[in-house]
């Protein structure tokens, strides 16, 4: 609607859980030359600018594997068992881990993967696993990169498989 009527978009995550939808969105900002991005707040954390300035640096060298991970308490609140609010861990949270690890490895889409996770009563997920797979060129050679979403945890970078 905000597109339609020439507006610039900010948009609350999801941008919509259909991806048809999301494509016609974006295909409809970039015919009218207008703003459109999702809202993913963790992206414009001073640290996230302090990472993207030590991945340009080289100072890590090769970075082979991300492991992020982000966890929320469903206890208490209501909506996040409502299956038809379109909510659950991986949007609610697994979005930021799976974000930053598109960040580290130049938003690269992946090539497949494995997930796993547990369902409520309700039908909604209230943990996941996810390991995609990023296939890079480094050195003139593919090589296989698995990202790990995990929740709940801590958020931090390895280098060659190392802490």
């Amino acid at each position: 609607m905000m597109l339609q009527s020439g507006k610039p978009v900010l948009c609350e995550k999801p941008k919509s859980t259909d991806s048809r939808e999301v494509q016609q969105m974006i295909s409809l900002a970039k015919e009218k030359n207008l703003f459109f991005m999702e809202a993913i707040w963790s992206r414009f954390f001073p640290v996230y600018e302090k990472v993207r300035e030590i991945l340009r640096s080289g100072e890590l060298g090769e970075v082979r594997i991300v492991t992020a991970s982000l966890g929320i308490n469903f206890d208490g609140v209501p909506r996040l068992r409502n299956r038809s609010l379109a909510v659950g861990s991986l949007i609610e949270a697994g979005i930021y881990p799976i974000q930053f690890a598109a960040m580290v490895f130049g938003e690269e889409k992946p090539q497949g993967g494995t997930a796993t996770g547990h369902l409520t009563d309700t039908g909604v997920d209230e943990s996941a696993t996810v390991g995609p797979e990023v296939q890079q060129q480094q050195n003139g050679s593919p090589d296989l990169q698995r990202v790990y979403n995990a929740v709940p945890r801590g958020l931090y970078l390895r280098n060659n498989g190392l802490a």
